[in-house]
């Protein structure tokens, strides 16, 4: 076995103020009366890993000088000493030992508000009071007792606008035709480095990436609706209208859509056409829910100033720009328009000139590294499409894990903190592109280990490279299998696919033109196709049927949930069809494979898929980091009862074989297996 490597896929987007003593359980070697001199409420359990030993049975486990005399203390006794000395004051770092030698340990009710491991301090909602339980729980000789410190967390404070900064935007995108800017207003509270924009101004920035000619923006006081109306004509050539709305209210801090459409339909279309062939007809779903965004909730305010309505650079990013591939990024002395094609390519030099600022070689301010948590719980509550799969149910549970890394410490500890984040999910869509602005351009985190990745990441990899040494035995070493082979005295055709991009239709239908016309069954082998643009599996399809192509797709944000169908150019080839998977066939590869399951064009053949339901989309933060993620545009199946309901269900967990084939690359395996399937149909 030669010696493996791997790279994550990149495929396809206070004042706080403690109340009283707080409630208390102390270990008592008779009774629990004493714990009513320090709580006459208190409720909380003692717990102990053994049976309770008598006093005189733990006083020899150790002592303690207090005072000026030597004095023997029993485990009981250095628990409750050590717990009724507890207090909390303004970020302080929870103690983890007691005078007393007891180790401490701590939970808090809101680990995002202050943290079980150091104390690092975060505000509420505006307006509105928090009061956070930190537990201890302190431990010696095999006992343990509690005690809860409550502490009020006051109100945030809206910020108020007193700056205004001239900042140039350039636009470095070739699949987006956005012109630079030598202006643009960017605001700025009096001693804050969060930079806001008027919403209007920020969208007709980006006019180009988005066709901003037809949105409307009608303002009434705290109020601003955009809208805008798109026009077709129906079969019968009349016209027909659809109307989409956001509101927003800056009084209540929410932003109110009826569905997230909303955010899809003004997106212009790229200079590639990825859809090259096919002709959209239509579709039938499942209606969407309206969503409200309370922002409140985040911790990120919108600002009226003057006749402006501003809100944070990198939440307008994330909500009028994250159906595009096309994203604002800040970098302190400018803002600098990109796309994600460019993100995920290694050889452009768009990312490291775009991260090159005056602010690299600052700190990062507080409320920067507030907005970047508070950032990523809004985002990933409503953005990222396997929340539900992964059944969490805030982000803001998640993220208690990485509250000290993102919150306290240095920029590098941040840096980490959103590496480890990322990949905290286990989630082949998921991972760390790039660090943010304040560090040097240069600077980055390798990924070296598969020890950083999560368990189903892992499998996936060690799947990958045990079919890699099944292709080598096969094949030779270092080599891939041709682009075809014919087997079978030439019945049978093999496409190798290795991934999918705007070309690989082409690739394959030039390969079908060749065949000898003894061939009778074509496999299209996925078996090491980790993925890529879905605009060419829908076209590769139309090579293999002339029915409709449909696809189905679900929004968890929404509810929304819809097959859509195609019409394809191409002329199809009339062969028995095959799609051949393994554990390494992902994202666009498992896609084709589950489309062509469900409309009965294939057979597959193989071992499961690997999932991979969800399109790939980018988050910038606000501290100038690129995450990619699972998007809300998440693949699925189908299924339609008697009266005409559809039930939808992701295809995240993979696509399951009509026949097993366990070495996709052995010539004798898929020959048996072929002539077998073809007796069966006889």
């Amino acid at each position: 076995m030669k010696l493996k490597y791997f790279n994550i896929l990149t495929f396809l987007t206070l004042v706080l103020v403690a109340c009283g003593g707080g409630d208390v359980s102390f270990v008592s070697s008779s009774n629990q009366e004493s714990l009513t001199s320090l709580s006459e409420d208190a409720s909380s359990e003692v717990t102990t890993s053994s049976e309770l030993p008598s006093s005189e049975e733990s006083s020899s486990s150790s002592s303690v000088s207090m005072s000026s005399s030597s004095t023997s203390l029993t485990s009981l006794d250095r628990i409750n000493l050590d717990l009724a000395s507890l207090s909390y004051t303004l970020g302080a770092i929870l103690p983890v030992r007691g005078p007393n030698r007891s180790n401490i340990t701590w939970t808090s009710s809101h680990p995002h508000i202050i943290s079980p491991g150091g104390g690092h301090i975060e505000i509420p909602v505006y307006g509105q009071s928090e009061t956070v339980t930190l537990t201890a729980t302190a431990t010696h000789g095999g006992l343990s007792g509690t005690r809860a410190l409550e502490v009020l967390v006051n109100p945030m404070v809206y910020p108020t606008i007193t700056r205004t900064v001239n900042l140039p935007f350039d636009n470095t995108s070739e699949e987006y035709l956005v012109s630079d800017k030598n202006e643009v207003n960017v605001f700025f509270s009096e001693t804050g480095a969060v930079p806001y924009m008027d919403i209007e101004t920020f969208m007709g920035m980006v006019d180009g990436a988005v066709d901003f000619p037809i949105l409307q923006f009608v303002a009434d006081g705290d109020l601003l609706v955009i809208s805008y109306r798109l026009e077709d004509v129906d079969d019968n050539n009349q016209p027909i209208f659809w109307d989409y709305e956001a509101s927003i209210d800056f009084q209540a801090n929410t932003l109110t859509v009826d569905d997230f459409s909303f955010f899809g339909n003004y997106v212009k279309s790229t200079e590639t056409n990825f859809s090259d062939g096919l002709v959209f007809l239509g579709g039938i779903g499942v209606d969407s829910n309206q969503v409200v965004f309370d922002l409140d909730d985040y911790r990120i305010d919108l600002i009226r100033y003057n006749d402006l309505y501003l809100a944070p650079v990198s939440i307008l990013n994330l909500f009028f720009l994250h159906s595009l591939y096309y994203d604002v990024y800040y970098n302190g002395d400018k803002l600098v328009g990109f796309d994600t094609f460019t993100a995920l390519d290694s050889s452009s030099p768009v990312i490291g000139q775009m991260k090159t600022s005056s602010f690299n070689t600052q700190s990062m301010p507080k409320d920067v590294k507030q907005l970047t948590y508070h950032f990523l719980a809004l985002a990933f509550d409503y953005f990222y499409g396997l929340k539900a799969f992964k059944q969490i149910n805030s982000f803001y549970d998640y993220l208690s894990d990485f509250a000290d890394q993102i919150l306290t410490g240095n920029d590098q500890k941040l840096y980490q903190g959103l590496f480890d984040f990322a990949y905290g999910l286990d989630d082949l869509h998921t991972w760390h592109e790039s660090p943010g602005f304040y560090e040097s351009s240069t600077y980055s985190i390798p990924l070296t280990s598969l020890d950083q990745l999560g368990p189903g990441t892992q499998s996936f990899y060690r799947g990958l490279w045990a079919n890699e040494d099944l292709m080598e035995a096969a094949f030779g070493v270092g080599k891939t299998p041709p682009n075809s082979r014919l087997l079978d005295n030439d019945t049978i055709a093999v496409i190798f696919v290795r991934g999918f991009n705007v070309d690989t239709p082409t690739y394959v239908n030039d390969i079908l033109a060749t065949l000898p016309e003894t061939v009778e069954d074509v496999i299209i082998d996925l078996s090491f196709n980790t993925g890529g643009n879905v605009g060419a599996v829908f076209r590769l399809l139309g090579y293999m049927t002339e029915e409709l192509i449909s696809y189905s797709s679900m929004n968890p944000a929404d509810g929304s949930a819809a097959t859509y169908f195609y019409e394809s150019d191409y002329v199809a080839y009339d062969y028995n069809w095959y799609v051949m998977t393994s554990s390494v066939t992902f994202s666009a590869a498992n896609l084709m494979a589950s489309m062509a399951k469900e409309m009965g064009v294939a057979t597959i053949i193989g071992t499961k898929s690997s999932g991979g339901a969800a399109s790939i989309g980018l988050f910038v933060t606000p501290d100038g980091t690129l995450l990619l993620r699972s998007t809300n545009n998440v693949f699925a199946n189908v299924s339609v009862d008697e009266n005409e309901n559809r039930t939808y269900t992701n295809i995240e967990g993979g696509v399951p074989v009509d026949y097993t084939l366990l070495n996709t690359f052995d010539n004798a395996s898929i020959v048996t297996l072929i002539n077998q399937i073809r007796a069966e149909v006889a």
